[in-house]
């Protein structure tokens, strides 16, 4: 395509000139499509001084397409987490966190430094725990998808915060 043109031939001209690894990605207009390829080639040099250009070109469009979605995806779902209607966290099948908003460190009166140094374990209320731990250990176990309660959580500076909880897992894919 004429945006991609200048790049190209100047990364040829260069790897030519140098005789060095050639190596480009842009579109290509094929038969009236848009693709985007991925060019490399290495220069042999053979007796007679001639340079001999071994390579391959890769359509790499799905690829490419596969990238914008996930990057859109990503983006979205960071909009939605840090949304300051709600606390949202990330946490691990240890209880710790790993990712935690704005609104939940408000929420709990802690720095987000703080919250990812804890447990959700150590912060509930001791009489909610067991009914808590249970239903996470069966999320993680895989015998349900998520779950909802009513607990209470231990503010930073010992008041008692109600809350209703929402968990849902999101699991690898080997299922883990």
């Amino acid at each position: 395509v004429p945006e991609d043109r200048e790049g190209f031939a100047t990364a040829n001209a260069e790897a030519l000139a140098e005789r060095q690894p050639f190596r480009w990605g842009g579109r290509l207009a094929v038969a009236g499509e848009t693709r985007w390829i991925l060019w490399e080639s290495v220069p042999r040099i053979v007796e007679n001084g001639d340079t001999i250009w071994t390579g391959t070109v890769e359509d790499v469009t799905e690829r490419r397409i596969a990238e914008a979605k996930l990057k859109e995806s990503e983006a979205r779902f960071r909009r939605t987490f840090e949304m300051p209607l709600i606390g949202a966290c990330i946490t691990s099948p240890t209880k710790g966190w790993l990712e935690v908003n704005d609104r939940l460190c408000a929420i709990l009166g802690y720095s987000r430094e703080e919250l990812l140094t804890r447990t959700w374990s150590e912060l509930t209320h001791p009489d909610d725990l067991q009914e808590d731990v249970l239903r996470f250990e069966s999320v993680v176990r895989g015998e349900i998808d998520g779950y909802s309660l009513e607990k209470r959580f231990l503010r930073k500076d010992g008041t008692v915060v109600p809350v209703d909880l929402a968990v849902s897992c999101i699991r690898t894919p080997d299922g883990s």
